[in-house]
């Protein structure tokens, strides 16, 4: 009796065994990055994220989600910016064509048929050239850094602003090369200036004939002075 006692026993284990259940897979780790694919016309440009250099056009950023600001900057070529969405899982295509900062012209001379009855005056001005700012200023994470802005006025109502910010090593100085138009009141002597492509109230500028600089300011900046440098 206790040997098929014993059997049964054995039998009962066996069965048990074969019976225990299999643990289910593991459901597969769910995507916490998503990219963007970032492409431009000319290609090279250079692509920051959030001020971070992230390589030049055309590449693949890969990142957290979230809200970031999208820059690409071209020498010769006006800044771009945009506020993109990088959602966990997916990718997003930026294409985007940059347009040329503008040029400064060449003027064709007038030839005269037949001799005027007046001779037309012409006031010059010589305030017409490059002025240069220069200052200090932190990030919103504490870093410094140092801030030159050189404004070029030419003739014809152009311009061209070269803004470049300069970091500590290693972190790469970043330039900002933006066109703008600019008009003059003669009565006032007041110039006003307006960035291409901005938006916002126009820029206010005077020129200090007696040491040689401008006074420039905007909605964002008080009065500064700029001194005159060589183009």
């Amino acid at each position: 009796m206790s040997k098929y006692f014993m059997i049964l026993v054995i039998t009962l284990i066996l069965i048990s065994g074969c019976t225990t259940p299999v643990p289910k897979d593991t459901p597969a780790d769910i995507q916490t990055t998503g990219s963007v694919e970032v492409s431009s016309t000319p290609t090279g440009a250079e692509v920051y994220l959030d001020n971070v250099y992230k390589g030049t056009t055309p590449v693949t950023i890969i990142e957290q989600p979230g809200s970031y600001i999208l820059e690409l900057r071209l020498r010769d070529h006006q800044f771009w910016s945009k506020s993109i969405q990088i959602v966990g899982g997916t990718k997003v295509y930026m294409d985007t064509a940059l347009a040329p900062v503008p040029v400064l012209t060449s003027l064709q001379p007038t030839v005269l048929t037949t001799r005027p009855t007046t001779v037309p005056t012409w006031t010059p001005t010589p305030w017409l050239g490059c002025f240069k700012w220069e200052s200090y200023g932190w990030t919103g994470t504490g870093e410094n850094f140092n801030l030159t802005e050189i404004w070029w006025f030419q003739p014809a109502g152009i311009g061209l602003r070269n803004a470049t910010w300069i970091y500590q090593s290693p972190r790469k100085p970043q330039s900002d090369l933006t066109g703008f138009t600019w008009s003059r009141d003669p009565p006032t002597g007041l110039i006003t200036v307006t960035l291409v492509g901005g938006t916002g109230r126009t820029a206010e500028v005077y020129y200090n004939r007696n040491n040689d600089t401008i006074t420039y300011s905007n909605i964002n900046m008080r009065p500064t002075i700029f001194e005159r440098v060589p183009c």
